[in-house]
Order: C-alpha cells, then structure tokens, then sequence
C-alpha cells in the first residue's frame, strides 16, 4: 500500500491522512484502483454492491453540500462543496460525482487520463464489478443495468476489472483498447444501447 501522506494530503480531514493515499501524479491503474477501494473503506460503505459515487461524496461531505453550477461543465470539490453542473439526470451526476472525488482525491495538476481513469473505478468500483462479471462474462447489457453506467462504460471496465483483452470501437474516436489476457473464443459484440458501437474481444 502507498502511505506517503505529504503536499496536499496534510488535510486536517482524516480522509487523506490514511495509509492507502498517494501524492504522486504517475499512478499505476493499480494504483487507482486502491485509492477508490480506500475511499470506499474509509466511507465503510459495503465492498461488495453497487454503491453510488453520490452516496460515497454525501458519506465524506454530508448530503447538503452538493450544490450545482451553471457556470462548469465538470465536476469538482471546493472547500467542502462538491459541485456538478446544473440539470443532471441521475446518471450523469453519478458520473460528475466521481469526476469530482477523483480530482479531490490525485494531486492538483493531475492529468486528464489519470483523472478519468480514476473517476471510472469510483464510479463502478473494481470489488463490486469483478463479483457480477465473474457470473456474466462479458455480458455488457447486464453490467450496464447492474451499474446504471452504459454499455460501453461496462465493456471498458470489464477489460480493466478482468483483464480480458477486447477494443471498443465507437465511430469518429479512435479504438480503445482495455485488458492483456486474451480469450479462446475471439469474437465481436455489437452494443445494444447504441449499435453504432462494437466490441472486438481479442
């Protein structure tokens, strides 16, 4: 575990004085991994469901800090307020939640990447996913509906979580590649929520 507790994680809020924090910019998708898992432990939200990045921010801030801006188009925490742009669907403020935790949580400066990467094991945290997956497979409509996230979000997190290898293609951006482990049974899956897209698991 990372315990190196200088810069920003001085706090007087006991969140970032616990071994598990890490000022460091260059995380490891490991790394990332561990912090969200340690917010969840310090929140002693359970491990094991699929909890709401909103009521892991309410846990550490309280229910009435959440406010909205109509002024940003992210997610952020200022002071002790976390702030979302103005008229979420529940979805979408799951999703800026976490946005806005994970760059509470990664040392100011962090680059996007990271800041995504992180959002994304807040948002559908590793222990949670890895449980469901393991029964499913690679059945991303199910994810989808377990996580409340879309069905690419899921296919990502199931090449993370489970480290099988698989490439989503959505049109106009470039493949994403997620996972090392490749599978005996190659094939495509085309994303029912938006058949635009498929899934080349590898």
């Amino acid at each position: 575990m990372l315990n190196d507790c200088r810069g920003r994680f001085l706090s007087p809020h006991p969140l970032k004085t616990q071994p598990g924090w890490s000022v460091y910019r260059s995380m490891t998708p490991g790394d990332l991994e561990l912090l969200a898992e340690a917010a969840y432990h310090y929140a002693k939200l359970p491990l094991t469901d699929a909890v709401s990045p909103v009521r892991l921010a309410a846990t550490i801030f309280g229910w009435d800090a959440f406010c909205e801006s109509r002024t940003t188009n992210d997610g952020s925490i200022v002071g002790s307020s976390v702030v979302l742009p103005a008229n979420l669907n529940a979805n979408a403020r799951a999703w800026f939640t976490s946005r806005a935790l994970s760059r509470w949580l990664l040392e100011p400066g962090a680059n996007e990447v990271s800041v995504a990467l992180l959002a994304a094991c807040i948002r559908t945290p590793a222990f949670a996913f890895r449980e469901l997956a393991e029964e499913t497979g690679p059945d991303f409509p199910d994810l989808a509906w377990a996580f409340c996230i879309s069905e690419s979000s899921a296919a990502l997190r199931f090449g993370e979580v489970m480290g099988d290898s698989l490439v989503l293609h959505a049109p106009g951006k470039l493949p994403r590649m997620r996972g090392n482990r490749r599978g005996i049974q190659p094939r495509t899956v085309r994303l029912s929520d938006d058949p635009s897209r498929f899934v080349r698991l590898l």
